[in-house]
């Protein structure tokens, strides 16, 4: 647990950081959080004249002044960022805030791409009311990809000027874990296939959903209506995938708020190469290309099956190491870099292998005949009425389900039109993927 400090005159508490901000607050018992955005950003030194305005119509202390949010025109250099911290600093010592070691007072900066202001400005602020009984509350501030100490940003910046997926992927993992400190509690446990949220993340991801649509809605106005996107999304997945999608009504309903968009569908069971165009966009489980970018859209869930008439013949596989007793099926040397084909060869090395096969759909045919038993994603053998689940769902098999394209395609509008609707319906999509 992070450790914090009381500051009495503001009826918080803080988490120590560095002179310029603290790492967050959270009201006293009794007390409550108020934030106050303005109307539009207003420049630092009108800023402050407001807010101790605001605060004292409040009738409380200057002291209860709590975080404040900022907007610049673009990243400071070093020399401007203590330039800025000095002005900055005066007013919270006048204010009995900072005694010249301790700041108590959390901070973020944004520099926004749209309608940046003039010069560093307020965006909002908060501070402490009284409010007996109410919920506790709390505010952390911004968190970048610079670790703190003394050296110089250059000197602390993870990664410093690379954007490379593998470099945006170390940022990403520093301001998450920076932000579990500062929170003093987990937000994600990292497994094998990929992140999952705790039960504290998933408290907070409805208020983290409802920011990620606002900005979605954003973008969308920025970028043009919506019935002006025009061009073709070339789509690659495995083949069974695109006849689930198809018959799941999915891409009508994208064809109905995209009129002049259409959806091709590019079918291959290995793996198209988005950085040669092969593809637009792709459905992907299992390991992917580090020059990708995406999001997780669902599980991938892989299980053993065989069908009806060999289980009533044979009878089935009661543990996994049952199965070098049963003849298999499974991937032929194509695709032997396979996970399944890799866990096979692991946990049955001496079995028989009935058939081999270069696509999923045709294990699903290969087991649906009664020649053998072998792993298939839960999404299609569940939906067979001739096949039996025998052993799994396999934890070794399981991935996550991405949508997947080239960073330099993300933000072009029929991309991003297609990734944001693809968003929306992840819930009906967890059907058609995971089953």
């Amino acid at each position: 647990m992070t450790k914090s400090a009381a500051f009495a005159p503001g009826n918080y508490r803080f988490i120590p950081g560095v002179f310029q901000y603290s790492g967050g607050a959270a009201a006293d018992d009794g007390y409550e959080i108020q934030r106050v955005r303005f109307r539009t950003p207003v420049r630092l030194t009108e800023g402050f004249e407001r807010i101790e305005r605001i605060i004292t119509q409040a009738g409380r202390p200057l002291t209860s002044f709590c975080a404040c949010e900022l907007r610049s025109p673009a990243p400071f250099t070093e020399q401007g960022f203590r330039a800025f911290n000095e002005i900055y600093v005066v007013t919270l010592r006048k204010w009995g805030l900072f005694d010249g070691k301790v700041n108590p007072v959390a901070r973020s900066n944004v520099c926004p791409e749209i309608a940046p202001p003039p010069e560093p400005s307020f965006h909002a602020f908060s501070f402490t009311i009284k409010s007996p009984g109410a919920a506790k509350s709390f505010v952390i501030s911004g968190s970048g990809e610079a670790r703190e100490g003394g050296a110089s940003y250059r000197e602390r910046t993870v990664r410093l000027g690379e954007q490379s997926p593998d470099a945006m992927r170390e940022k990403a993992r520093y301001v998450l874990g920076e932000l579990e400190r500062r929170l003093g509690c987990q937000l994600v446990t990292r497994q094998t296939t990929g992140y999952r949220l705790t039960e504290f993340g998933e408290q907070l991801l409805p208020y983290a959903e409802r920011i990620d649509a606002a900005v979605t809605d954003f973008e969308r106005q920025v970028t043009g209506a919506a019935g002006d996107v025009s061009g073709v999304v070339r789509v690659t997945c495995p083949e069974p995938i695109v006849f689930r999608i198809t018959q799941s009504k999915l891409i009508e309903r994208f064809h109905a708020r995209y009129p002049k968009l259409r959806v091709e569908f590019v079918t291959s069971d290995r793996y198209l190469d988005l950085t040669k165009g092969e593809a637009d966009v792709a459905f992907r489980s299992g390991d992917t290309d580090d020059e990708l970018v995406g999001r997780k859209i669902a599980d991938s869930i892989w299980a053993v099956y065989a069908s009806r008439a060999y289980v009533d013949r044979y009878g089935k596989p009661e543990l996994v190491e049952d199965l070098s007793h049963h003849p298999l099926v499974g991937f032929d040397e194509a695709l032997s870099n396979h996970r399944t084909a890799k866990w096979l060869k692991q946990v049955a090395p001496d079995a028989k292998m009935a058939a081999r096969n270069n696509s999923v759909l045709g294990l699903v045919y290969a087991v649906k005949s009664g020649i053998g038993v072998g792993p298939l994603p839960t999404a299609l053998g569940d939906a067979e009425p001739d096949l039996v689940r025998v052993l799994g769902p396999i934890p070794e098999l399981a991935r996550s389900w991405r949508l997947l394209t080239h960073p330099d395609l993300r933000r072009t509008p029929r991309i991003s039109a297609f990734f944001d609707f693809i968003i929306e319906e992840r819930e009906s999509l967890k059907s058609i993927l995971t089953g």
